[in-house]
């Protein structure tokens, strides 16, 4: 999930998204931990590109109660943890 070459990021990405869908509660939690896990330490900056865009392929299972119900209550502390890698990332 962390690679820094973009095309096995892009397939790591994928077959997290679809397995999110398949299975969101073996699934998420484990993406949920690495994503905070990697937020709160911002030093790395492939590393949190990386994690935000985990974040992006899984946004509609996180949010959507139909696919996983508990998803909801992590997203404004995804999004606080977000904001100082996204300044970190711009400069």
């Amino acid at each position: 999930l962390f690679a820094k070459d973009p095309l096995s990021l892009g397939y790591a990405q994928g077959a997290v998204r679809k397995l999110a869908y398949l299975e969101p509660d073996i699934i998420m939690p484990q993406v949920l931990e690495r994503a905070f896990n990697v937020l709160e330490i911002i030093n790395e900056t492939h590393r949190t590109t990386a994690a935000l865009g985990m974040l992006s392929s899984v946004a509609l299972p996180l949010v959507s109660s139909q696919v996983w119900i508990g998803g909801q209550k992590h997203l404004v502390p995804l999004l606080e943890l977000s904001l100082p890698g996204i300044d970190l990332v711009c400069l």
